[in-house]
């Protein structure tokens, strides 16, 4: 490890912080404050957990490298809005599924972790929170998953800002953020995808795909990619309008070592500027694009309709002062490096020669509220070189990928293009140890000591400073810019860190359980590949679709929210759909239960992100509206326990619409008790329902099944939860049954959630409508 000094710059309702500290803030920030110091771009005015100053955030301290969701690790950190979050522990985090960071308003100091710092690998990361400032982590994804996505990415995002992140070896791309508003991404390491890995498309190896409205990409390192370097998306104009118009800004980057492709995309007429940044094609760099800045791409009439946009328009393109080694033609003549792609009606290739005031209205219009410090190309290269990534320890990757740009060269793969992460050397060692902290508020006493801080006041460490920023922002900058270097002769175990204390739970009223026998069981493993469909997986159970090798991924390794974990899965290559009042009957990926008696069916599954998954009766037209029930992805690797209400010989699917889901395990069981008879004489009226809720996990939704004298189902009433009940708290709510009084001898009332537990509830009364 290399130390750098540098002068450049769902839900549970539960208590959550490893270390929760408030106060009241003394005064507001200055409203023109950075998110940091050499904060720039888009993004540069994050404000994270310190808001506007006016109220103190949650410092949060993460002191465990395991990733179960306890009390301490990272993925409790991000779980609540409004935390400042510091590392107590350097090492590797092991994720077990998907990290998505829901949550707003959060700082994220990787710098504040000992020694060789952090490492997030085996899942990806994706964010979704607004206003976050994330510094110094490293993203190395890997395969250990089986997770054929991106190893950090955010769509959707505004004012959020990364920053020295050192990000590698993906299935997908490394690093994609776009459509996103007011973002930045800067001295950043973007490196190794990996190329012939577990991508269902097969051959991959991209870098990033960027893009959004003053989307701000500088000082960012791109090493080793097959292509996407990056790739420019976001835009979905059909007409343009100067106003609404995506920019994106690329400037100071250094790429390097590209195979197929540098940059492409920006179709639809998206404005995009690349100025300053350096070129340096490697080993692995095709003789077609060599010499290549950016590629103009566009959509069809097809393409339109599916993405948006408007077919033939190409990139409104902006290129100056950007440096090709090896060929001075482009280097002299940016636009010389820039290509179209066959089909480009309309586009704009714009440079200071001939560039109109219009454009320049079009392509400038943030630099000034949102300026860049804009250096040479060359001088570009040797800022990067110096200080991009998580570098104030850069771990040996880093330093690989660094030393072989400065020399031209490459030290593993094909050409320097991996396919693994064993070919690049695997992961690296990280520790460390904290530095002497007497009151445990993320700074140590030597700094506080320096500052005329209280080591024994925990509290000021979420004050303001008399520069606006929080002390321990101030200690986090200092680290930062290598103006503080920590005393390392704490860090040998000279403080035994106290196990920190979980707060309180709530405990919520548990609802009581149906009486039900479990009947059949079902677990996917090696067994189950390369079977033919219509394979018959316990009675009534079948798969729609031939589970095939490359879809039965047995490495399967998913963690469900009740502690199930399951190691494979089934699924294959053609999509699930519905057609013609029954799921697809043309091997799309589908499972299909004919009920033998009344009980519940439990599924457990997983999606990709941003995929619906529904369970449709046979016989339903419309699957959209008329369903039983639906559940949308907002992760890859997204896990879903569905359990539903069967009736005795009634035909049911289970599917991702468009999609392949992958199905891990089933069960069945089956009532072991008649429901009690609620009522005859009320019976097609209305139902009053005292319930308490367990635990918050999204929507939740009512269900009251009316059943007949046979027992089977009759008629199914639904009713949304109102979404303000507390975790413990009891409420009435009115359910009516709509059939008539003759056709029912029981009811029963359930609760469906996004986690798709069914819990009966207790304390029925009628009342009339």
């Amino acid at each position: 490890m290399t130390k750098l000094k540098k002068g450049i710059s769902m839900l549970m309702a539960i208590c959550l912080t490893a270390v929760l500290v408030y106060c009241p803030a003394a005064s507001a920030a200055p409203v023109d404050l950075t998110a940091f110091p050499g904060a720039e771009g888009g993004g540069m005015y994050s404000t994270g957990a310190r808001g506007d100053g006016s109220s103190a955030p949650e410092l949060y301290r993460v002191t465990k490298l395991t990733d179960d969701g306890s009390y301490g690790t990272l993925r409790d950190a991000v779980s609540e809005s409004n935390r400042v979050i510091v590392f107590d522990v350097a090492g590797n985090i092991e994720l077990t599924r998907a990290l998505t960071i829901y949550s707003d308003n959060l700082t994220i100091l990787g710098q504040t972790a000992p020694g060789d710092g952090i490492c997030i690998k085996d899942y990806n990361t994706y964010m979704t929170g607004d206003n976050i400032i994330m510094r110094y982590l490293r993203f190395r994804m890997g395969t250990e998953g089986h997770a054929a996505e991106d190893s950090l990415g955010g769509r959707g995002i505004n004012n959020v800002i990364i920053d020295h992140c050192s990000i590698s070896w993906s299935a997908d791309e490394c690093a994609s953020f776009y459509q996103n508003t007011n973002f930045t991404m800067q001295w950043c390491i973007i490196s190794e995808s990996l190329k012939n890995s577990i991508h269902p498309k097969g051959s991959h190896g991209y870098g990033a795909i960027w893009g959004g409205e003053n989307a701000s990409y500088h000082h960012n390192l791109l090493a080793n990619h097959d292509s996407r370097n990056p790739r420019i998306d976001g835009s979905k104009l059909t007409e343009f309008d100067e106003n609404t118009a995506n920019m994106t800004d690329l400037r100071n980057n250094v790429i390097y070592n590209w195979g197929g492709n540098t940059a492409y995309g920006g179709e639809s007429g998206m404005p995009v500027n690349i100025v300053n940044c350096y070129y340096k094609p490697g080993a692995a760099s095709s003789s077609s694009s060599r010499d290549r800045i950016y590629l103009i791409s566009t959509r069809d009439e097809a393409g339109a309709a599916e993405y948006g946009g408007k077919a033939g328009w190409g990139t409104d393109l902006y290129v100056s002062g950007n440096y090709m080694e090896g060929s001075s033609s482009v280097t002299q003549d940016n636009t010389k490096g820039v290509d179209k792609d066959s089909g480009v009606e309309d586009c704009g290739i714009w440079t200071d020669s001939n560039i109109t005031d219009a454009e320049k209205t079009i392509h400038f219009r943030y630099l000034e509220d949102y300026p860049v410090k804009t250096e040479s190309a060359q001088d570009a290269y040797n800022s990067v070189l110096e200080s991009a990534g998580a570098s104030i320890v850069r771990d040996s990757v880093d330093e690989r990928i660094v030393n072989d740009v400065r020399s031209g060269s490459y030290s593993c793969g094909n050409r320097g293009l991996v396919d693994t992460v064993e070919q690049a050397g695997g992961y690296p060692t990280l520790s460390g140890t904290k530095a002497k902290d007497s009151d445990y508020d993320g700074m140590p006493d030597e700094w506080e000591d320096k500052m005329g801080l209280d080591n024994q006041d925990p509290s000021d460490a979420i004050k303001l400073a008399d520069s606006g920023y929080l002390n321990v922002e101030e200690y986090a900058n200092a680290l930062a810019d290598g103006s503080f270097e920590r005393d390392y002769a704490y860090d040998n175990g000279v403080q035994n860190l106290p196990e920190p204390t979980e707060p309180p739970r709530d405990e919520a009223t548990p609802s009581p359980a149906p009486e039900t026998e479990v009947v059949y069981e079902w677990t996917a493993s090696s067994a189950d590949k390369d079977k033919a469909a219509g394979r018959e997986l316990f009675p009534g159970l079948t798969t729609m679709f031939a589970t095939t090798g490359d879809k039965g991924f047995p490495e399967d390794n998913i963690t469900y929210s009740d502690g199930s974990r399951y190691t494979a899965g089934i699924s294959s290559n053609d999509n699930g759909s519905w057609n013609n009042e029954t799921g697809t009957s043309s091997g799309g990926t589908t499972l299909k239960y004919t009920a033998e008696e009344n009980g519940i069916f439990t599924l457990y599954t997983y999606l990709l992100a941003n995929k619906t998954f529904y369970v449709t009766r046979e016989g339903t037209t419309d699957y959209q509206n008329d369903y039983l029930f639906k559940v949308d992805s907002v992760e890859s690797n997204f896990p879903v326990i569905c359990k539903v209400p069967v009736t005795k010989g009634e035909t049911y699917y289970f599917y991702a619409a468009g999609s392949k889901a992958r199905f891990q395990a089933a069960s069945f069981a089956k009532y072991s008790s008649v429901f009690d008879i609620l009522s005859v004489t009320n019976v097609g009226e209305s139902y009053e329902c005292l319930i308490s809720k367990n635990y918050d996990y999204g929507d939740c939704t009512a269900i009251l099944a009316a059943y007949g004298s046979d027992g089977n189902l009759v008629t199914v009433t639904t009713q949304n939860m109102p979404a303000d009940i507390a975790v413990g708290e009891q409420r009435v709510i009115t359910m009516p049954c709509d059939a008539s009084a003759d056709m029912i001898n029981s009811v029963k009332v359930f609760i469906w959630s996004d986690e798709n537990n069914i819990t009966p509830l207790g304390k029925f009364k009628t009342t009339e409508n």
